[in-house]
């Protein structure tokens, strides 16, 4: 096996880390899920923005949220304005999932912590 020294370096400590995961198809949010529980992480799958919102205004904590671009009804950029007008909301790190090809840009500052391209 080639060494691969990406690997080598010091290691984020996932495990029991709390992820909410918001997209409103059944399939994504399933190999989502199931990811960040092989990473020992909590997931917590919401299938529309108001849902996550009631869970957030409900008071549960999320270490990281991954929001889907795509979603009838309030997109991601959407719900991130939202989640960012919560008690606690501006600590929350924030990444925005969407498809191939598409290149999002919000004019507000420091509304996302990263942009990943679905696989």
């Amino acid at each position: 096996m080639r060494p691969r020294p990406f690997l080598a370096g010091p290691k984020m400590h996932l495990g029991g880390r709390h992820m909410l995961i918001v997209d409103d198809n059944a399939t994504n949010r399933r190999i989502l899920t199931t990811l960040v529980a092989g990473w020992a992480m909590v997931p917590r799958a919401a299938q529309s923005g108001s849902e996550a919102l009631a869970w957030l205004r409900a008071g549960e904590v999320f270490d990281v949220a991954v929001l889907d671009m795509q979603m009838p009804d309030m997109d991601g950029v959407m719900l991130a304005r939202e989640m960012r007008l919560l008690p606690g909301g501006d600590k929350l790190p924030l990444i925005l999932l969407s498809s191939l090809g598409q290149r999002e840009v919000t004019s507000e500052k420091n509304l996302f912590n990263a942009a990943l391209t679905k696989p």
